[in-house]
């Protein structure tokens, strides 16, 4: 016979944070390995807070001229997180827990950092980077 507290643990929904878990420096080595997945002149090094103001910048121009178009511009949709992200005075890193995903998922679990090799990747599937 089975307890009623065992069948209630039993039901709850389980919560993964499916995140790498192994962390990343932008002032370390992203920056550069972002700019080098790049074709050259491409894209140029802003700040974050640069970043979100031009953003908000085309954000409002599009809503304004009524041509939102979040095909060419696809951080629109999110400029109200990244406008409250930039005003986060804490730099520290956001952590979410992993433990029970790294637990849950051996994918997870081995998955080293994120690299060149994989933003050099992305350009590619995304078609800025010729193989």
């Amino acid at each position: 016979m089975s307890d009623a507290k065992d069948d209630e643990t039993a039901l709850r929904a389980k919560m993964y944070h499916v995140v790498n878990p192994q962390s990343s420096s932008w002032e370390d080595n992203l920056a550069a390995d972002m700019m080098a997945a790049y074709p050259a002149g491409m894209v140029k090094p802003v700040s974050f807070e640069k970043w979100v103001e031009a953003l908000q910048i085309s954000a409002e121009e599009a809503e304004n001229d009524s041509n939102v178009d979040v095909d060419n511009n696809p951080a629109i949709r999110l400029v109200e997180f990244y406008t409250k992200a930039s005003l986060n005075t804490d730099k520290n890193r956001r952590v979410l827990p992993t433990a029970a995903s790294e637990v849950a998922s051996k994918t997870l679990r081995e998955l080293g950092p994120l690299n060149r090799a994989w933003l050099e990747n992305w350009m590619v599937q995304w078609g800025i980077k010729a193989e």
